[in-house]
């Protein structure tokens, strides 16, 4: 695995840190997938991240946007919203907060619900 500290980003308001993630070729049948992250600098929670698929005309990068965080025990859950754009071999460092409100379309958002966590002995 390969990180790469891209610094701080302004979305909105907020200044997130930004980090890139990628696999050495062949270490998966993902391994051409690449991943951002972004987090609050003050408190180091995820608030956003991307991800790049496929290549060819199966190729596509989905933005998560994080929201309703809440704490079940002591794991942090949040719900999502999922964005995307296909387009052949695009890459996920495309992605920036204008490219996010101009190209990219809801695909679905991810609502956990009912959460219980249980020790290991239950």
């Amino acid at each position: 695995m390969f990180k790469q500290d891209l610094g701080l980003e302004k979305w909105g308001d907020l200044y997130l840190h930004k980090v890139k993630v990628t696999f050495a070729a062949g270490s998966s049948t993902d391994s051409g997938d690449s991943y951002l992250y972004w987090f609050d600098p003050a408190t180091a929670r995820l608030e956003q991240f991307a991800y790049s698929y496929g290549s060819g005309e199966g190729a596509g990068i989905r933005f998560r946007k994080l929201n309703n965080y809440r704490r079940v025990g002591s794991i942090l859950f949040f719900d999502q919203q999922n964005l995307g754009y296909e387009a052949p071999d695009v890459e996920v460092d495309i992605i920036t907060p204008a490219f996010v409100e101009e190209k990219m379309r809801e695909v679905s958002n991810v609502v956990l619900s009912e959460i219980e966590v249980r020790g290991l002995s239950q």
